[in-house]
Parts: structure tokens; sequence; C-alpha cells
């Protein structure tokens, strides 16, 4: 009889150990899910304009009205998923050259030769480089790198990705930037009184 006890009591002991460890599961899934909706940047929201200067000393715009669509990709050179990223990187830089106008922007904290030398050692020709400052991060609500916004011509974020680059978000990169119906202003008629 106290065999059999010993048996219920294991086996109650067991069940109690593998609710618990469902519970864990979803209780991680749903922290994952709050971490990354607390580090990605909201669509839909407007990006104020602010004038940056790139690496080569060209006038950038990030945010506000212009007549195109901007990309831009906040990396640090040293981060193991920023050089996960770099194919995808290159991806978009490709994909944005085919669309006359868009461009990509790279921000980096880091120093202007810094950047020169690994825009070079990546051969990332046709993407401009700035050096930027955690202010500008925080204006775009940039919290980790990398991250990659797409900002519409009327300065609204349409698209936002954190973390490596992979095929999937790359492709839906690109086709926000295409996607015209996004970047178009919707103004709602006025209702007249009588």
């Amino acid at each position: 009889m106290g065999a059999r006890i010993s048996y219920v009591l294991l086996a109650a002991a067991c069940g109690v150990i593998i609710l618990l460890m469902y519970r864990n599961m979803e209780l991680s899934a749903e922290t994952d899910y709050l971490q990354q909706r607390l580090v990605t940047p909201k669509v839909g929201s407007w990006i104020p304009e602010i004038v940056v200067r790139d690496i080569d000393n060209g006038v950038a715009f990030i945010g506000g009205s212009s007549n195109v669509i901007r990309v831009i990709y906040v990396m640090d050179p040293d981060c193991p998923v920023c050089e996960a990223s770099l194919p995808g990187v290159k991806a978009i830089e490709d994909g944005l050259g085919k669309n006359s106008g868009n461009s990509l922007l790279v921000l980096s904290t880091r120093d202007a030769g810094t950047l020169r030398m690994y825009r070079e050692q990546n051969d990332l020709k046709s993407s401009r480089f700035v050096h930027s400052d955690v202010e500008i991060h925080e204006r775009l609500g940039v919290r980790v790198v990398p991250t990659t916004l797409v900002i519409t011509a009327d300065g609204r974020v349409s698209a936002a990705h954190v973390g490596v680059l992979d095929e999937k978000a790359v492709n839906q990169i690109l086709v926000a930037t295409r996607d015209e119906r996004r970047h178009r202003a919707i103004t709602m008629p006025s209702k007249e009184k009588s």
C-alpha cells in the first residue's frame, strides 16, 4: 500500500513538472514577443525632418517630407548580428538600385573613418553612410542594432525590422518601398453642414 501511494505521488509530481515546463514555455514566448514589440519602432509613426551629413560630406534627410522613399539601416560594424545581415543589406542595396530615387542610408555611431573602411571592405558603394548619434537613433525609435526602417515620402515609417536581415525581411523591406499605396497621404473628405 505504501508503494502504491509513492507511485501516485511520483505521478502527480511528474504531472506538476510537465505543467510547469509548459507554462514556462508559454511565458518565454510571451516575453520574447513583448521584448520584440518594445525594441521595434512603431509602424505608422511620423519621423520629423532630421538633416545629417554623410561621411562624404553630402547632406542627407531622414524623415520629414521629401520626394523619395528612404530605407534606414542602423548598425554597428562590430555587431555580429549586423555582420550576419550584410548579405541582406547588399540585397536591399541592389533592390533599391532598380528603383531610381530611393536610397539606403546606413547610420552608425562609429566615426567616419571606420565607416569608410567598412563600406570599402564590404563593397557597399551605393549606400550612403552617416555618422549619427544616440539622439538621432532615439528620434527614429531605434533601441537596438541592427534596425531597418522604411520611411515614406511623407515621413512615416511604413516598415520596421529588428534583427538579422534574412531573405524574408529583405523581401518585406523591398515590398514596402514599392507599394505606392502605403506612401500616399490619405485624406478624408470633410462633411459640410447644411
